[in-house]
């Protein structure tokens, strides 16, 4: 059975942490709106898109074409509250039909 209320949360952290995390860094080092420095491995940051995968209960959505900030180094993502919330209502479309797996492109959805 699906925990759906475990993945809203999920999200819903994540999010929250990464907004902090962001602010936090940003005040500390007196950078603007978007990051330019990966606040893990020190890399440049770099507007782009980027595959977003996440396992519904017992089926997989994948995302591809979300616009994301990356790390030319490690790889880390970071997507935008606008972003993750189309992301949250494509997940819970995704739920609702009971589909196992689902790939699609961003912008389609």
């Amino acid at each position: 059975m699906i925990d759906h209320d475990k993945i809203k949360i999920a999200v819903s952290e994540r999010r929250i942490r990464f907004r902090q995390y962001s602010a936090e860094m940003m005040i500390e080092r007196g950078m603007n709106e978007y990051m330019t420095v990966c606040p893990t491995c020190k890399g440049s940051i770099y507007i782009g898109t980027a595959v977003f995968r996440v396992k519904i209960g017992n089926g997989i959505l994948v995302l591809e074409d979300v616009p994301a900030e990356i790390c030319s180094l490690c790889g880390e993502k970071w997507f935008s509250d606008e972003v993750m919330i189309k992301i949250e209502a494509i997940a819970n479309d995704v739920r609702s039909r009971h589909v196992k797996f689902e790939i699609m492109t961003f912008d389609a959805a």
